[in-house]
């Protein structure tokens, strides 16, 4: 009966919401008609009715069932049961019942006469609970600036030790059964947490934990995400960096991939310090969200931002949101009322004038899985009046795949933007983008074969940027081996051992210039495995080359691998800096945005941390960059026959010393797939060079170059305009409070 009136009530509320709609798109509106809390209430009751059997971050139901169940008269057939429960449990951080239920089937196991299978299977769920406890005692409730990044210091080593020194018990013993590197991984890095690695590791199980590194090429980062409010302690999700209360200043949303889970929206307060305002926004009630994109739709100047769900579930019944910004501080969900509504399972979206008339349309690259109904891709194309219509299917781009990420850019610089597609099941698609006597004046061609970009073909992350500076846009394309799932810890210490692995590296597309790339990872320092979930590009250092952020993992709670940092040296080689940048955090990272939020002229880096399974939460991170010893500029474009945001436009900032001159180029767009940095362009050069002028090709074709601009200044160029405006930019230095909600 219950379920019965939950089916009532959702179908209630999902007619309600999609009927608001008459057939010519025009939202019937009554006095007391709130979009926003139709979708809150749209997306609570489907949260409800989620199918605890079928998803991955409802642990503690399924927990409770299995447990519940009666016992058969096949004790071993029970024990299974049991020993899920117990991994159900820890799943869900609920730990002490997990050890509870494991030492009883410990206890069971002893009376039964069998072989030491079950000993060696309870061995190493046991052992990970243990591992976990002693994060969720020190990691979470000791949190500091250090916790979880390796390689542990003073400062981060566990205070509470019980759980890490069992973990190490257990670990000891089943290696002793069975050999395992994904154990050996754990084993050495609980020792790393008590402080006693590499001294106390019995020598035929120490490995290295980290690769060695050139020392001194960048500054440590400082996470300081606690210690200014920041770090929404959640699951994985995506994050934006970008003005949107119209000051001036850098505000924060990040999203969690839970339906149960809020939107945050972290406002900069323009003293250094933020408030979490997602209640003042009208966002409460707005959740979910394995990744969100941002954009300026309607171009009033107001940023606005959509919210894509639904990954990694097979049926399509997740609406995605795209949220308006009113230009108060408030957003208002007009999914429906702009005729861009989606149920289509997705984490991958971005945003480009595709017919080049000014409005930015959305591409969306839905999730389509084997032996399911397919979920193609969509285009919505900007009618200009504040609605959307698909057009994928007329212009050759309603194309399926399990898609994991999409990038938005003009391979060829012939000003149309062209679509990079990652896959995590089959090859990955570059779609040209090729003009047409259509009604819609373009199409797409596959140019995946010929380009030489179909590789890598279980991929996640990916964008375009130029990495080497030659004023062509390049290809990253982030691997995850999906093949090796629960086994990645393995994977990744077969690289630090040097050892064969099977999983394969990231994938560097360089641009050929004549319509091919090559793939040049393994001559330029990347073919390292990464798993990639969340990325992001930026420049640590200010020297004009954009480096690399990876957040790595996987479900399993035993991949416990650092997110890994590359150095871009001057566009010849990518070096590894992870250990000594600070960046190698052990929780799963997701969303990761560049920007320089304080105003001192360096890129800051805030991560989404935290996994799928509910109990597999941790705080978001906010590193502060302290790499500040090289010059800046920063340009914020403003479109008049282009686009308002610029989207498609590129730069290139023309920089000398007294014996050379260099070149620098960006390209605007929503950056990484998983992870988006501002519309404006933080660009960095050496201490030593001037600035000689600045080149900007905008989305409409038209030309601007300025030759009068300074150094460590920020600038408003507006297209048409001959003079940019000079824009306050006065340093806003982090408010820190080392007393913050969860510190003890």
């Amino acid at each position: 009966m219950i379920k019965i009136l939950k089916v009532i009530i959702l179908t209630a509320i999902i007619s309600s919401f999609f009927t608001c709609t008459s057939d010519s798109g025009n939202v019937e509106k009554t006095e007391d008609y709130n979009p926003n809390k139709v979708m809150a209430e749209t997306l609570l009751a489907l949260h409800n009715d989620i199918n605890f059997m079928n998803s991955l971050y409802e642990n503690s139901d399924r927990a409770d069932y299995l447990l519940a169940q009666p016992q058969s008269g096949n004790l071993m057939n029970n024990l299974k049961i049991k020993m899920r429960a117990g991994y159900e449990l820890m799943n869900s951080n609920k730990n002490e019942q997990a050890l509870e239920v494991f030492n009883e089937i410990e206890k069971e196991l002893e009376t039964l006469n069998t072989n030491q299978g079950g000993r060696y299977r309870l061995l190493k769920l046991r052992a990970v609970n243990y591992f976990r406890m002693g994060e969720l005692e020190n990691c979470i409730n000791n949190h500091n600036e250090d916790s979880c990044i390796l390689p542990f210091n003073d400062n981060s080593f566990h205070r509470v030790k019980t759980g890490s020194q069992a973990a190490i018990d257990d670990i000891l013993e089943l290696l002793k059964m069975k050999s395992d590197k994904n154990y050996i991984w754990l084993l050495n890095l609980a020792y790393m947490t008590l402080g006693q690695y590499p001294d106390n590791v019995p020598p035929e199980y120490l490995v290295p934990l980290y690769p060695k590194e050139e020392p001194n090429l960048v500054e440590p980062f400082i996470n300081i995400g606690s210690t200014i409010g920041v770090d929404d302690n959640k699951l994985s999700g995506g994050s934006i960096i970008d003005d949107f209360t119209g000051d001036g200043y850098y505000d924060i949303i990040s999203s969690s991939w839970s339906l149960a889970d809020q939107i945050f929206f972290y406002v900069n307060n323009g003293d250094g310090s933020f408030t979490e305002s997602h209640k003042k926004a009208g966002l409460e009630g707005i959740t979910g969200g394995l990744n969100i994109t941002h954009t300026d739709y309607n171009n009033d100047g107001h940023l606005d931002f959509m919210i894509l769900r639904g990954a990694w579930l097979q049926e399509g019944q997740y609406p995605n949101s795209l949220l308006r910004n009113n230009g108060d501080g408030t957003f208002r969900d007009v999914t429906v009322e702009s005729e861009i509504l989606s149920k289509n399972p997705t984490l991958a979206a971005a945003w480009a004038d595709f017919n080049n008339d000014g409005f930015l349309d959305c591409f969306v690259a839905n999730e389509s899985f084997k032996d399911a109904p397919p979920n193609p891709c969509e285009l919505f194309i900007n009618l200009k009046n504040g609605k959307f219509k698909n057009i994928a299917p007329d212009v050759n781009s309603n194309i399926s795949g399990l898609f994991k990420g999409v990038t938005i850019g003009d391979i060829d610089n012939d000003l149309d933007q062209d679509i990079y597609i990652s896959n995590l099941k089959g090859p990955n698609i570059l779609l040209r983008n090729d003009a047409t006597e259509s009604v819609y004046g373009f199409s797409f061609t596959d140019v995946s074969q010929s380009s030489k970009t179909s590789g890598n073909e279980q991929s996640f992350p990916c964008w375009f940027f130029d990495y080497d500076n030659d004023g062509w846009l390049d290809i990253f394309s982030a691997s995850y081996s999906w093949d090796f799932s629960n086994n990645m810890a393995k994977e990744y210490l077969n690289e630090m051992a040097g050892d064969p692995s099977g999983a394969a590296p990231p994938a560097l597309y360089k641009n050929n210039k004549k319509g091919s790339f090559s793939n040049v990872s393994k001559n330029i320092g990347l073919d390292k495995i990464c798993f990639a979930m969340g990325a992001g590009f930026g420049d640590f250092d200010n020297d004009g080359f954009q480096d690399i952020y990876l957040g790595t993992g996987e479900p399993d709670f035993k991949a416990v691998i650092p997110n890994r940092a590359f150095k871009n040296e001057n566009g010849v080689e990518f070096k590894e800096v992870t250990s000594q940048s600070r960046l190698g955090h052990l929780q799963k990272g997701h969303g990761i945005s560049f920007a320089d939020l304080d105003f001192d002229g360096d890129q800051d880096i805030y991560a989404v941390m935290g996994g799928a399974f509910e109990g597999d939460n941790f705080f978001n991170a906010l590193f502060e960059n302290t790499n500040n010893s090289n010059n800046w500029i920063k340009i914020k474009l403003q479109g008049v026959q282009s686009n308002r945001p610029a989207i498609g436009a590129r730069l290139e900032l023309v920089v000398s010393t007294n014996n050379s001159h260099r070149s620098i180029h960006r390209f605007v767009s929503n950056g990484s797939s998983f992870g988006e940095n501002p519309f404006t362009q933080e660009i960095g050069f050496l201490i030593n060079e001037t600035i000689d002028k600045l080149n900007i090709i905008w989305p409409s074709g038209q030309q601007s170059t300025f030759s009068n601009l300074q150094s460590n200044k920020y600038y408003l160029i507006t297209e048409d305009q001959l003079t940019p405006q000079e824009l306050n930019h006065t340093t806003t230095k982090f408010k820190k409070d080392k007393n913050h909600h969860h510190q003890h």
